[in-house]
């Protein structure tokens, strides 16, 4: 029964850096011993919850800021700083946003990101886990590849 609270454990140490860090969080599972599946498990788990919260409370801060901002349309709203975000937007659309999130911009900030751009939401949970999904079977395999390289050298 220890065995079980120990994995437990690990897992929920790993779920809670890879809310905010899905980077980080590879290493450190595969360091505490958790199996590759799991790892990509949990680290993807982990990234969708954190865009789940992210677009549940970005779209109620959105909401307050346009009611607040009553007689502004939505061509005024993006001024010269922000075309060129809206141009890399219409180019690479929420997939592109799903995919560059998990190593740019992280989960929350990435779904923040989606949600300023009036993304429907559940295309956007749907595309920021997938590139988190993604992100998470190359960077374990990365990692493993590293981790038997230098076993290999050492023994």
């Amino acid at each position: 029964m220890d065995i079980v609270f120990i994995e437990l454990s690990k897992c929920a140490s790993m779920f809670g850096l890879a809310f905010f860090s899905l980077l980080a969080s590879i290493p450190f599972g595969l360091a505490l011993g958790l199996h590759p599946l799991t790892v990509i498990a949990v680290g993807t788990l982990s990234y969708s919850v954190g865009v789940m919260v992210a677009i549940f409370f970005g779209e109620k801060i959105r909401a307050w800021v346009m009611k607040r901002r009553k007689n502004v349309t939505a061509d005024e709203v993006i001024q010269k700083p922000n075309k060129r975000l809206h141009a890399i937007w219409e180019r690479y659309g929420i997939w592109g946003l799903g995919l560059a999130g998990p190593m740019t911009t992280g989960s929350q900030m990435g779904a923040l990101f989606g949600v300023m751009m009036n993304a429907p939401f559940y295309r956007l949970i749907v595309a920021m886990t997938a590139g988190g999904f993604v992100w998470s079977i190359i960077l374990t395999l990365a990692f493993m590849a590293g981790i038997i390289g230098i076993q290999a050298v050492v023994a």
